[in-house]
């Protein structure tokens, strides 16, 4: 057996733009620092794809009209669901609080049944991780909040996206060396109902260890260079230690494909 290499993750504050770590940077603030996540993102995915949610329908208000949910965005490689089995978030139509256009993802849009400060889950597709996202924070009566969870559904950090008080520090993400499985929107803020907008997620398949966009030999050879010397990028499960189990666990993916 293996000894574990635990990890530590704590978040330190750069003034001016972000977070950061050893394993993730968190970014939180204006168009400049979209522009920086995006570049980031980029040397990650090499394309940054984004949801405006203009080809939605959209509820003029909170439990009206519920007619558009959410289920995929294939584009950006997630799935969405909420809390409760059955639900999903939806789109919420007013051009006074969207980023972009009209158009906004919100927990309201198709919630079953409908209540406030209901949680819903952007979920890596089967086969891949998120590794980067960014989103517009649109709602003007509070923070919005979301944790990045790993595939057994333990947190692994948080982000925030700022109050949108008309200031344009309303942008958050991150990007993350370790793999992210869902992010959890968190309802429970502001007024209880949340919208986002101008999602940009970046998922990689999750066999693809060194990030050069295919799956090969180099990603099985980097991958076991970096399991033999306990480095903290071999945390393929990221559940804060390097073991057999993340040894078997990208053996899996690997061989499963994308």
């Amino acid at each position: 057996m293996r000894t574990e290499h635990a990890l530590v993750a704590v978040a330190a504050l750069v003034i001016g733009s972000h977070f950061a770590s050893g394993q993730v940077t968190i970014y939180q603030g204006d168009a400049a620092t979209e522009a920086a996540w995006r570049s980031a993102a980029a040397g990650i995915g090499g394309t940054v794809p984004l949801e405006n949610f203009e080809s939605y329908l959209g509820t003029p208000g909170p439990c009206q009209n519920r007619t558009d949910p959410v289920v995929a965005l294939p584009a950006l490689g997630v799935v969405l669901h909420g809390v409760v089995s059955g639900s999903y978030p939806g789109c919420y139509d007013d051009v006074m609080f969207a980023h972009s256009g009209a158009k906004q993802l919100a927990n309201f849009g198709y919630d079953v049944p409908c209540a406030n400060a209901v949680d819903y889950f952007i979920a890596a597709s089967p086969g891949r991780v998120i590794r980067c996202a960014g989103l517009w924070q649109c709602d003007p009566q509070g923070n919005l909040t979301i944790v990045a969870e790993d595939a057994s559904g333990s947190p692994m950090f948080t982000f925030v996206a700022l109050i949108n008080n008309q200031s344009g520090n309303s942008f958050g993400g991150f990007v993350s060396s370790l793999p992210v499985a869902r992010l959890r929107v968190l309802g429970a803020e502001g007024d209880g109902w949340n919208h986002l907008d101008d999602l940009q997620i970046v998922t990689l398949c999750a066999a693809d260890f060194n990030g050069d966009t295919s799956v090969d030999d180099f990603d099985f050879f980097d991958f076991l260079n970096a399991f033999n010397a306990n480095d903290i990028s071999a945390d393929f499960n990221a559940d804060t230690s390097v073991d057999d189990f993340d040894y078997f666990d990208f053996l899996n993916a690997f061989f499963g494909g994308c």
